[in-house]
C-alpha cells in the first residue's frame, strides 16, 4: 500500500469538522436506509395486491417487504462506507461526510486504510460496539430509558476521549490505530490550520 513520507507532519482535524462530517454521514445513511425501506414497502403492497390476500396476509407482505428493504439498505450503506474509506490515493480514509468537510482518517504508520481497517473502524467500532454499549446502558436503566439516553451515553463514551487526547483519538480511533487529519495537510505541512494541533511524525 502507498505511504506518505515519514518526514511529513499532519494537521489534526478540528472537532467541529469531525462532528459535522459524522452528522452528514448519519443523515445520508438514514436517507439511504429509508429509501430502501420505502421501496420494500411498495413492493410489499404490490405483492399483497397481486396475491388477492386478506387483511392479515396483506399486512404480512407489507411488513416482510419493508423489513427486507431496510436490511438491504443497511447492507448497501455498510458496503458503500467500506468501499469509500478503503479507496486508494487522496480519497483514502474518507466517507462522504469527511470528503465534504475536507478531512480523512489516516493510519499511524502512514499506510493506506484497507478493507479490514475500514470494517473495524467504521462498522465494528462505530456501529456494532457502540450499539452494544447503548443496549447495555439502556438495559441497566430499564424503564427510565427509551433507548435515547443509552445511545447518547454510548456515543459520549466512545467519542468523548477525542476531546482529551492530544491526538484527538476516540476509542474507535484507538481500536483501529487511526487519527483524523486535514485531507491536504501532508501536501503543506508547514502551514497547518491555526485551530488545529499538529500530529508529528514519530522519530
Amino acid at each position: 500500500m502507498a505511504a506518505v513520507s515519514a518526514h511529513a507532519t499532519f494537521a489534526l482535524a478540528g472537532h467541529g469538522r469531525r462532528i459535522a462530517a459524522a452528522l452528514l454521514d448519519g443523515v445520508l445513511g438514514s436517507v439511504v436506509v429509508a429509501a430502501f425501506g420505502a421501496a420494500g414497502f411498495g413492493i410489499g403492497l404490490l405483492g399483497a395486491g397481486g396475491s388477492n390476500s386478506d387483511g392479515w396476509d396483506a399486512l404480512g407482505w407489507v411488513l416482510v417487504g419493508t423489513f427486507l428493504g431496510i436490511v438491504l439498505g443497511v447492507g448497501f450503506w455498510i458496503a458503500l462506507i467500506v468501499w469509500l474509506v478503503r479507496r486508494p490515493g487522496t480519497r483514502n480514509g474518507q466517507t462522504i461526510g469527511k470528503q465534504a468537510l475536507g478531512i480523512r482518517a489516516a493510519r499511524a504508520d502512514r499506510s493506506e486504510i484497507g478493507v479490514g481497517v475500514a470494517l473495524l473502524r467504521e462498522i465494528v467500532a462505530k456501529v456494532v460496539l457502540i450499539g452494544i454499549t447503548s443496549s447495555v446502558i439502556s438495559g441497566l436503566l430499564g424503564f427510565l430509558d427509551a433507548g435515547l439516553i443509552g445511545g447518547l451515553v454510548a456515543v459520549a463514551i466512545w467519542y468523548g476521549p477525542a476531546f482529551a487526547d492530544e491526538q484527538r483519538r476516540g476509542l474507535h480511533d484507538r481500536l483501529s490505530g487511526t487519527r483524523v487529519i486535514v485531507a491536504d495537510s501532508a501536501a503543506a505541512p508547514a502551514a497547518p490550520p491555526a485551530d488545529d494541533e499538529l500530529w508529528p511524525a514519530p522519530a
